[in-house]
């Protein structure tokens, strides 16, 4: 949460000058563009993002009976890991990367539009949110596309991580 209070310290000055062409000042951002909304939805959107990921990431671990690293090294190691074992983690690590930017933008997607708004950006008639429009979005899925994409290759990187590690410690 404190990175979402960062990102939006730091983009919303930036995002009202490359749109705007003003330099922020204390009173523009505080007063006049809007930065409450967008530390509320960047704080608690971060939140909900990195909740969602590890509750989605713990259930559907049991649920698909992924071995956790603890598991595998009571088996006898990154040696023993089977394809089955690599295949089920990387698939809950995709679900779950998929899942957590969906939350996160529920929760931002009608911030987002007040924000756009109040800034005069975005006409005030238009629905707040719509599942429609989000799941038909190319910013929506192209965010869930790159959350499973980015979490497998994390969890790709790290269990070729152990792996490496124990061929190596093996040849010692």
């Amino acid at each position: 949460m404190f990175g979402g209070g960062l990102y939006s310290a730091a983009a919303t000055p930036t995002q009202n000058f490359v749109r705007n062409g003003e330099t922020p000042t204390f009173k523009s951002l505080v007063w006049y563009r809007g930065i409450h909304l967008t530390m509320s939805r960047d704080v608690i959107g971060f939140g909900l993002y990195f909740m969602t990921y590890t509750y989605a990431h713990d259930k559907l671990s049991t649920m698909w009976s992924a071995s956790s690293d603890e598991d595998i090294l009571e088996r006898g190691g990154w040696e023993t890991a089977t394809l089955s074992d690599l295949g089920n983690r990387l698939s809950v690590a995709c679900a779950s990367g998929a899942l957590a930017p969906g939350a996160g933008y529920l929760w931002r997607s009608p911030l987002d539009n007040l924000y756009k708004i109040h800034m005069g950006w975005r006409d005030p008639a238009e629905k707040s949110f719509s599942a429609k429009r989000f799941l038909t979005s190319p910013r929506g899925l192209k965010a869930m596309a790159l959350g499973a994409l980015t979490w497998s290759a994390y969890e790709g990187v790290i269990m070729g991580c152990h792996k490496y590690d124990s061929i190596l410690n093996t040849i010692e």
